[in-house]
């Protein structure tokens, strides 16, 4: 293979992998002040996103969004409440 391609394709895998663990990092940060001491498990290869990619993508992201979720429901409620009950004969 072309030695310039497979220089372009590692970087380009490097960078995915490096925007990969911010996403993770920023869907995990108040998780990590609850969980004790455990440190969370950085993507370092491609192997890594074969072996563990339910663990260290899906599960961080499962968690952000259920909670994202929940705020949100929590702030329609409290809207609701507010402009539309209070109004009722």
């Amino acid at each position: 293979m072309d030695s310039q391609f497979i220089q372009g394709l590692d970087t380009f895998s490097d960078r995915v992998l490096a925007m990969t663990n911010k996403l993770n990092l920023v869907s995990t940060v108040d998780q990590t002040q609850t969980s004790q001491g455990k440190g969370k498990a950085k993507l370092e290869n491609e192997e890594d996103v074969v072996d563990n990619f339910h663990s260290l993508i899906v599960d961080p992201m499962d968690q952000s969004l259920e909670k994202n979720s929940a705020s949100i429901l929590r702030y329609c409620v409290e809207f609701l409440t507010r402009n539309i009950v209070g109004h009722l004969p």
